[in-house]
């Protein structure tokens, strides 16, 4: 089931606008870093002294609000690519015929960073997860918005199941309920999108 080159030019279109704003975010966030975690040590030390409690708050709400709009934007592009299952047959197999047709446009395989989408559906089943967590837990031990070095250690990472947002900017991963997610990886895997979807559009000019 072939998709209609009208569907086709809104599909890649929408790519572009969603990687568009993923660089809009990551653009943000690395203003935000810097501002608030820029510098030496000491630096950092004395700004946040300097800091009211609502100041730092401030910050690390729009910390977390560019990370969750850039999860999002990439979860946008990723079910473009990949799909999920809709809700008949006849939706399923209209949606993989066009990320079939789309990656297969784009050069890109069915296995990619970009089609893994765990981190932004536990966001967005926030509520679900932590359902599941209060049923489940013995620790409680939770943490909310919280920005700092994620423990190297697996087990201690796994001891965080009430971590429901933890974000290392050193290493620019997030920790959500004891499971660590790369958020490096998922930015080149956007970019690469991003690159194969510039390629395809030069091809299209020279051969008009």
């Amino acid at each position: 089931m072939a998709i209609s080159r009208k569907a086709e030019e809104v599909f890649l279109y929408f790519i572009g606008v969603h990687v568009s704003f993923c660089e809009g975010s990551i653009f943000r966030l690395e203003q935000l870093l810097n501002e608030y975690l820029g510098g030496s040590e000491d630096e950092v030390v004395m700004r946040r002294q300097r800091l009211s409690v609502e100041e730092r708050l401030g910050y690390q709400r729009e910390i977390f609000r560019e990370v969750h709009n850039l999860l999002s934007n990439m979860g946008i592009i990723s079910k473009i690519l990949w799909p999920p299952r809709g809700r008949t047959a006849e939706e399923t197999r209209r949606a993989d015929a066009r990320g079939g047709h789309l990656r297969n446009l784009l050069g890109i395989g069915l296995e990619h960073a970009l089609r893994n989408r765990t981190l932004r559906n536990h966001l967005e089943h926030l509520d679900e997860r932590i359902d599941s967590w209060s049923a489940s837990s013995e620790s409680f031990n939770v943490r909310l918005g919280h920005i700092g070095p994620i423990p190297a250690d697996p087990a201690r990472q796994r001891q965080a199941d009430g971590a429901f947002g933890w974000f290392d900017p050193r290493s620019m991963s997030y920790l959500f309920m004891g499971e660590v997610f790369d958020l490096y990886s998922l930015v080149d895997a956007m970019r690469d999108v991003d690159a194969r979807l510039s390629a395809y559009y030069e091809e299209q000019r020279e051969n008009i």
